[in-house]
């Protein structure tokens, strides 16, 4: 099989996003069956039958613009060239605020599964309309978010 990987960007007013778009078709030529998309971008991206490897960072860094949202892993698969992003992985939001008077800078978030790998390369399954992501059992247990530089206050902030 033919693999095609190819960085692409779209933007909507001060957002944007960039993904890899991944398509197939058979050595003989054949017309591709389904248009494949992965976010984020990965160039080392590959597909077999309807199988997407990429992989998740387990070292992620917070944008006080963007959060860090380009870490939400997504795949669209379609027939056409009209491709929808389903979330294939988990998005966590923080909310943080303190009750004491005293200061607080929070510079990091580590987050950590005894039982489960969180990052590293990761497998999807694109075989129905239900996706499933599995990372590699040599994966991360833990995710560092780091870059975050704020004072917190009682009022809430979403990291």
């Amino acid at each position: 099989m033919f693999k095609t990987i190819k960085k692409s960007i779209l933007s909507n007013g001060n957002r944007s996003a960039t993904f890899g778009y991944v398509g197939f078709s058979g050595n003989d030529g054949s017309k591709i069956e389904n248009n494949y998309a992965v976010y984020p971008y990965d160039a080392d991206a590959t597909i077999s039958g309807n199988t997407i490897t990429t992989k998740l960072a387990a070292k992620q860094t917070y944008s006080s613009t963007k959060g860090c949202r380009d870490y939400a892993l997504m795949v669209a698969k379609s027939k056409d060239k009209n491709l929808s992003m389903t979330n294939v992985g988990a998005f966590l939001e923080f909310k943080m605020s303190k009750t004491i008077a005293d200061a607080c800078t929070l510079r990091g978030i580590k987050v950590s599964s005894a039982a489960n790998k969180l990052a590293g390369s990761v497998t999807i399954d694109c075989g129905s309309d239900a996706f499933t992501a599995t990372v590699a059992s040599n994966g991360a247990k833990e995710v560092t978010l780091s870059g975050i530089n704020a004072k917190i206050t009682s009022e809430a902030q979403s990291f």
